[in-house]
């Protein structure tokens, strides 16, 4: 089953006519902007692993906010409707969820780059 799924996940991005290096490279480029056509292999993930440091503290703050707006609520602490309430867990649960999603996609793209480097044995792309 599990390999069912990576077959259709391959057949979807050959179908929009990106290898899976392709897509890694495009991601890098748009995280780390117009500047990482210059860097090195090490300085591009030397910016992403700064960049994910900073979506990791981004998740947390959203997953505490979470806790926070979750616990006030049982216990009566706030005078938020239900309906705030609702719409406020949803949002904040939704940021986690993009967080989670950029996490991964960035240590996609940092061990990519670990592998290049150890391709090409620290040389240039």
């Amino acid at each position: 089953m599990n390999t069912s799924t990576e077959e259709s996940k391959t057949q979807d991005q050959q179908s929009k006519g990106l290898t899976a290096e392709e897509r890694i490279q495009t991601f890098i480029a748009i995280q780390l902007g117009k500047s990482a056509e210059g860097l090195s292999l090490q300085e591009k993930k030397e910016k992403l692993s700064s960049k994910f440091k900073k979506v990791m503290i981004m998740m947390l703050l959203n997953f505490g906010f979470v806790v926070f707006f979750a616990v006030s609520f049982y216990y009566d602490i706030t005078q938020l409707s239900t309906l705030w309430f609702n719409l406020i867990i949803v949002f904040f649960i939704i940021n986690v969820l993009f967080y989670a999603y950029q996490r991964k996609q960035l240590k996609e793209a940092t061990q990519w780059i670990d592998s290049k480097v150890g391709e090409n044995n620290g040389r240039e792309l």
